[in-house]
Order: C-alpha cells, then structure tokens, then sequence
C-alpha cells in the first residue's frame, strides 16, 4: 500500500493542473474566459465557471483524492471494488442503470468522502431533479472509475496517474452543470 501523497505534492499537482486549464494546455478541454469545453471519454459538453470556481473544484477534487487512499488505506481494495461493480451490475439489469454508480460508491463511502462531493455540487451550482438524475450519478461514477484507476495502477505514489486522475475528476465534477454536445 503506497503512502499518502504530502500535501506539498498534492498542492504541486492542483497548481499544475490549474496551469495547464488557465493555458489551455490540454486538448480535451478549452477555456474562453469563462466558458470551457470539455472531453470527458464520450462525452462532450460546455460549462461557465469563474476561475474561483475552478480552483476550488480542482481543490475539492485533489481532497477526494486524499479521502480514496484514506479508504484504501483503512483496508478497501482492488478486489473489493471490481466485485462490488459486478455485484451492482447484477443487480443493474433488475433495477435502474442509473442507480449503479451510488450503489458502488455507498458501499466504500465515508462522510468526509459525501461532503466532498456535496460541496462541489454546491460550488458548480448543481440541483434540482437533474443532479439527482444525471450530475450525481454522472459524478459517483467518475469517482469511481478515478478510484478503480488508482487502486489497479497503484496511482496514489505515481505522480503522472496523480494528475491524469485529477484531471479527470475535475472534468467529471464540471459535468454537473452543463450543456451536452450533439
């Protein structure tokens, strides 16, 4: 089990993915001014945040990071979670496949991990029946998929996964109040 991240270094990593979104360095998503466009896997979608905003999603981000290695740390593993998707995934085919990523993600949460995700929802202004529906579950899922990454690839010591996974949340974490493409 890898140690946990320094804040030092997590601090390092949300001041270079805040650098490379504030240079519109990366082609998977474009800032003009307060408008972004994003890429997430299939998904392609446009947001507006204020640049305060996206810092504290990226800090928000890199903190729920934090909170998976405690998770890991305090014994949940690889194993667990692929058995626990499979489960769920079972279970999917006699329920609503919506429900799927909150059925995974209430198996391993903590409070802390919750209030994390509470607050972004606050800070992008996400509510009403369509976080309920498609920014919640859409999130839970992307926390799910960053926390599989790092459990399989032992990404919580390797910084480039770090960052990669960071920057994948925080793209996730933008998606709950936008505009899909196409």
């Amino acid at each position: 089990m890898s140690e946990r991240r320094p804040k030092e270094e997590r601090d390092a990593c949300v001041e270079e993915l805040l650098r490379r979104i504030e240079n519109n360095l990366d082609p998977r998503m474009a800032r003009e001014g307060t408008t972004y466009h994003v890429t997430l896997q299939n998904h392609e979608f446009d947001c507006c945040y204020t640049w305060e905003q996206m810092t504290g999603i990226v800090n928000l981000c890199s903190d729920i990071m934090d909170e998976l290695w405690q998770i890991n740390s305090d014994g949940f593993d690889s194993d667990q979670l692929i058995q626990l998707e499979a489960a769920s995934a079972q279970r999917s085919q006699e329920r609503f496949t919506f429900l799927r990523p909150l059925d995974v993600f209430g198996a391993y949460t903590t409070v802390r991990l919750r209030g994390l995700v509470t607050q972004i929802s606050e800070l992008t202004g996400a509510e009403g029946m369509s976080y309920v529906m498609f920014g919640l579950p859409f999130m839970l899922d992307v926390v799910n998929k960053v926390f599989e990454q790092l459990l399989i690839r032992d990404g919580f010591s390797d910084d480039g996964i770090w960052l990669t996974c960071l920057f994948f949340l925080t793209r996730g974490a933008m998606h709950m109040v936008c505009t899909e493409k196409g």
